[in-house]
């Protein structure tokens, strides 16, 4: 991932939220991402071609990850030593087969709200309530709670990203991203920070 090479031009502890998607990680695993991303709140890293999350960096305000698309099959441990707060998570379409894969999700004591659809987990014999058996802090598990109630649709405010809270006065920014064609085509990265006003550089900008 060039997470580096996205944001060479921010001060990482501005950065509040970071989405990348469609970037490639040649080997597996998340590199450029470091601990002096400490206020970092959201994270996604959607189809990145990830196999390994073993060198997620500690990020004890990281409250939402996304991970989907991936090809994950565990290692989930790290979760817990790296973002203790975390409350959202998604591991859609990853290669998750086992309930005790998810075990270690247990030590994640904020964890409400897990996304698991199109695993292979999902087609064992009583998943829903194995899953809530395990992790009895769980809200809502690929949408609805325990009672099969949905979830509230997702939103700006909803998530938490309200003014209260101090995260809805965050701007954002879409940075168009060329990517060295050897490892991928295209890719898109959105950025949300502080008090920095960001200068793009020209390899972010998109092709006219």
């Amino acid at each position: 991932l060039f997470v580096k090479d996205c944001l060479y031009s921010y001060r990482e502890n501005k950065v509040k939220e970071l989405v990348l998607g469609n970037c490639r990680s040649d080997d597996g695993k998340i590199s450029g991402l470091s601990s002096d991303f400490e206020n970092l709140e959201f994270l996604s890293m959607n189809n990145v071609h990830l196999h390994s999350i073993l060198n997620l960096p500690k990020l004890n305000k990281l409250w939402k990850l996304e991970l989907t698309d991936n090809h994950i099959s565990g290692g989930l441990e790290v979760l817990a030593k790296k973002t203790p707060n975390l409350t959202q998570l998604d591991l859609g379409k990853n290669k998750i087969k086992e309930i005790s894969t998810l075990e270690p999700l247990k030590r994640l004591l904020h964890l409400q709200d897990l996304k698991l659809y199109k695993c292979e987990v999902t087609s064992l014999i009583n998943y829903r309530k194995s899953i809530f058996t395990l992790l009895p802090q769980l809200i809502y598990l690929d949408g609805f709670d325990a009672n099969d109630k949905e979830a509230p649709d997702s939103d700006p405010e909803a998530d938490g990203l309200d003014d209260e809270s101090g995260r809805g006065r965050f701007f954002s920014a879409l940075l168009l991203l060329e990517l060295f064609p050897t490892r991928v085509g295209s890719g898109h990265a959105s950025v949300v920070w502080g008090d920095a006003q960001p200068a793009l550089c020209p390899e972010t900008l998109a092709r006219p």
